[in-house]
């Protein structure tokens, strides 16, 4: 009957088909006489028949001892069949179920004191090794059925208020590990089956709860991996040696496409781009591969990058392959746009490397075009107009103009050359410029204009922003020998922080954006990757010098925008400038008139300083030949001398940025917290970081670019001299 908290499970009601061969008598063997008729060894064979079919019968998920205490009091007549586990961690006999009426263990644990289920044996070591060499025991009493834990005083008093006459314990052990016992209660006048039938009785309870055990710790074991193999960091399958898939995780099937039933049973090619017989385990013999780089076989086809590592186990003479895969799409995704980061990083730094050159041999040129043009102007001063070595002088002086046009660009390029920005309508430059444009193309080349609607201002160098306009017709032009059309296309841009990431160079802000298209033949890649490198032309000899796009790319970046460009061969091509926009125009003063008078001095003093020997006597002569009195000096050092020995006594310091021994900075400084009164006119051949340009504009310092003419000389110098004193801090 149940006891404790157990259900009692079935107790074989329904009638059991016996063995072939069978007498009717042998099946009706009934409880009454049960005991006697196993004391004959030759009656026994229908109730271990019926034991193991009742053990047989059991759910896998029923607890196995209440059937083996219930169906052993059925076969042996006890009065009570009770069933304990064994922990061997702590060496503990617990009693788990007594199969037996109410009443009886209702008396027992009145008499005992406590409760029957849950009753702990604690077994020495000798007591557990009898247990293991002894399946059989019939104790005397209770007592020492108990192991003396029953005192014999209690004991006797629940034998005798139970009837009961014979007791024995029956070890439940397999391959010498011991899993539990089970404690027969004979009713007075009943005999204990023979010792043999019981062995018989305690080796199949054994097994049962061994085999039980086995499939209890096998489904766990498969529990835990199936948990594991599920929750691995990626997708994950199993393949036998015929390449057929036997298992998937969820992982894979969502990196796949597929579900779960349509991959196990299928060959590893569905999966694998490979396929079989190219498996470096199976057909190459390796028994690990790890952390190798390959792709999966999606349901539409696609393949998806992966890195996988997988390893041979063998299940007796079975061997699966499990492998466990990563989907690094966006490693991949990663790295190419880091490869694509390095490659633009390389092609600034190129570009960054030779606009330093470019810069330092324009630098060195301004000097040399400040002599040659200054010179001539004052040879064609001196010279009447009609000697005919004035012809002579003029060509002189073209070539070098067009020297310093090369010059410019050279600097444009590098981001050196000073610009002089004015307040610009981007729409109307580009109305004034139409006409000049045209001339410089062919006439089957049409010419569109699309200009955006309240366009930002500008804040520009005037030239620098004719040369971006030029250099793109010309170009766009070039690309179009059989004729065609060029869109010139303004706009206002506002970039926001997710617009500008989506913009190669892009930054935040408000920008007017100079879109030129034509329609040519178009930039192929390798192109694109050289386009704004100096004297890089696809133009035959002869036809080009290269510097047009770098001139441009020069100019927007000194202007702080940037290009985009956009082509493909024989698709025409793009290219798209954002240059920064003013929006408020209202605080920009318009620049006052030059008026070009009184250009001559009356006999200011100027300290001059230049290292460059040709420019210095260059500029003495022209300044005192127009009413000033000059004082020159090569270099910082010498200048100093000379303002000493003249103790000051200045009205101009006029200098270049860059000194041999010193900062041309650093000679003003100390010069203006001598004479605080004096005038400051700076000079340079561009504004790379020794002329700190961005510190000259901040100041407000006077500055006049080199080469520079004879005129524009002597207009800045009385333009300075007529300005208020500098503060000296």
């Amino acid at each position: 009957m149940k006891t404790g908290d157990h259900s009692k499970p079935p107790l074989n009601e329904v009638e059991i088909t016996r063995q072939q061969g069978q007498s009717e008598s042998e099946q009706t063997v009934s409880s009454s006489n049960r005991g006697s008729s196993l004391t004959d060894a030759k009656n026994y064979v229908p109730a271990v028949h019926e034991f193991i079919l009742a053990l047989a019968a059991a759910p896998s998920t029923t607890d196995l001892l209440p059937v083996i205490a219930e169906n052993l009091k059925l076969q042996t007549g006890a009065l009570a069949a009770g069933v304990c586990s064994y922990s061997p961690s702590t060496r503990e006999l617990v009693i788990r179920y007594i199969a037996t009426d109410e009443s009886n263990i209702t008396s027992a644990q009145r008499l005992l004191g406590r409760q029957l289920i849950g009753f702990r044996l604690h077994l020495s070591p000798e007591l557990e090794h009898r247990m293991l060499t002894e399946v059989i025991a019939t104790p005397e009493d209770l007592s020492e059925m108990s192991f003396g834990f029953i005192s014999k005083v209690i004991g006797k008093a629940i034998q005798k208020v139970l009837g009961v006459d014979e007791l024995a314990g029956l070890s439940l052990h397999y391959q010498n590990e011991l899993m539990g016992s089970v404690f027969l209660i004979m009713p007075q006048k009943r005999k204990l089956p023979a010792l043999d039938i019981l062995h018989v009785f305690a080796h199949i309870g054994a097994i049962a709860l061994h085999r039980k055990n086995y499939e209890e710790a096998l489904e766990e074991s498969e529990k835990k991996w199936h948990l594991l193999y599920e929750n691995l960091p990626g997708g994950s399958f199993m393949v036998n040696n015929q390449y057929i898939i036997e298992d998937v995780n969820d992982k894979l099937c969502g990196i796949t496409g597929y579900q779960r039933q349509e991959l196990i049973g299928q060959t590893c090619d569905i999966i694998c781009p490979k396929g079989p017989h190219y498996c470096p385990i199976f057909d190459i013999g390796k028994q690990r591969i790890h952390n190798d780089e390959t792709a999966v076989k999606t349901r539409n086809g696609e393949l998806v990058p992966i890195i996988k590592s997988a390893i041979r186990l063998s299940f007796g003479d079975k061997e699966v392959i499990v492998e466990n895969f990563q989907d690094i799409t966006e490693c991949k995704r990663a790295e190419t746009e880091k490869i694509k980061l390095e490659e633009q990083l390389r092609q600034a730094q190129k570009i960054e490397a030779i606009g330093r050159l470019a810069g330092g041999i324009a630098h060195d040129f301004n000097n040399l075009l400040t002599a040659i043009l200054g010179n001539v102007e004052l040879l064609l001063v001196d010279f009447n107009k009609n000697d005919p070595r004035c012809g002579e002088l003029k060509d002189i002086e073209t070539a070098a103009i067009r020297a310093v046009t090369l010059t410019r660009q050279l600097l444009a390029f590098s981001r050196k050359q000073s610009i002089q920005p004015e307040l610009i309508n981007l729409n109307e430059f580009i109305g004034a410029m139409q006409k000049m444009l045209r001339r410089l193309i062919s006439e089957d080349i049409q010419i569109i204009t699309e200009f955006g609607k309240n366009l930002y201002h500008l804040e520009t160098d005037p030239g620098q922003l004719v040369q971006i306009i030029m250099n793109l017709v010309v170009n766009a032009s070039d690309a179009m020998p059989a004729g065609g059309k060029i869109t010139i296309k303004t706009e206002n841009i506002h970039l926001d922080q997710t617009a500008a990431r989506k913009i190669p160079e892009a930054r935040p802000g408000q920008y007017v954006c100079l879109s030129i298209a034509d329609t040519g033949v178009g930039i192929d890649d390798h192109t694109q990757d050289h386009l704004f490198e100096p004297f890089f032309s696809t133009k035959e000899l002869g036809q080009g010098t290269g510097l047009g796009l770098s001139v441009v790319y020069g100019i927007v970046k000194q202007h702080q925008g940037w290009i985009n460009v956009f082509s493909e061969p024989t698709q025409g091509a793009l290219f798209k400038i954002y240059l920064p926009a003013i929006i408020d125009i209202s605080t920009l003063k318009p620049k006052p008139p030059v008026l070009i008078q009184n250009l001559r001095g009356n006999a200011e003093r100027i300290l001059f300083i230049e290292d460059d020997a040709a420019v210095r006597k260059l500029t003495k002569r022209a300044l005192s030949e127009n009413g000033y009195i000059v004082f020159v000096a090569e270099d910082a050092h010498n200048a100093l001398t000379i303002f000493e020995a003249e103790k000051g006594n200045f009205d101009l310091v006029f200098s270049d940025v860059v000194l041999p021994d010193c900062d041309g900075l650093q000679l003003i400084d100390t010069l203006l917290r001598r004479k605080s009164s004096l005038k400051i006119l700076l000079s340079s051949g561009y504004t790379d970081h020794k002329s700190q340009w961005q510190y000259v504009q901040q100041k407000g310092l006077p500055y006049l670019p080199k080469p520079y003419s004879l005129p524009a000389l002597l207009e800045m110098v009385r333009k300075v001299l007529g300005q208020p004193q500098l503060d000296p801090s």
